[in-house]
């Protein structure tokens, strides 16, 4: 009889956690891709990340987000020293060219740049990166495509 009561409370632990986990995966993939105008994307974390790129958590690589016109993009980061730089291009993007960008930001450990979508951005992809470091090459860079202002895309 013990026994029983035990697995039940483990049953209801899992699926707890379970419910738990699914909301975190419906908000993180599911919300972005349905914002509005006026909404917040946060690229980075504020606190120390002991690792080389503290715009990500899953390892070095920044999944691509769809935002739309009037939202914002925050970038920021806490411990490592970093910077912003928009490219023009995907392939100074892929590349890592900063010959081409544009740097947005200064180096700092310390940092956070507000970068405001228009709408003459609507229908296009922006490619951000840090020169800092091997930042880029280890692939702390974001790529964010804008929707379209069709209802419809």
């Amino acid at each position: 009889m013990m026994m029983l009561q035990r697995h039940s409370r483990f049953s209801t632990r899992v699926v707890v956690v379970m419910a738990a986990v699914a909301l975190f995966l419906a908000a993180v993939f599911v919300a972005p891709s349905q914002a509005g105008p006026l909404t917040t994307f946060i690229v980075g974390g504020s606190y120390f990340i002991p690792q080389p790129n503290p715009w990500n958590l899953q390892a070095y690589r920044y999944n691509p987000r769809r935002v739309l016109p009037g939202n914002d993009l925050v970038f920021r980061w806490n411990g490592w020293r970093s910077d912003v730089w928009k490219f023009p291009t995907f392939a100074a993007y892929q590349s890592c060219d900063f010959s081409v960008g544009v740097q947005l930001t200064k180096p700092s450990y310390f940092g956070r740049y507000i970068y405001s979508i228009s709408k003459a951005e609507a229908g296009t992809t922006l490619y951000f990166g840090s020169r800092v470091w091997l930042n880029c090459r280890k692939g702390q860079k974001a790529k964010i495509r804008v929707r379209d202002l069709n209802p419809f895309d």
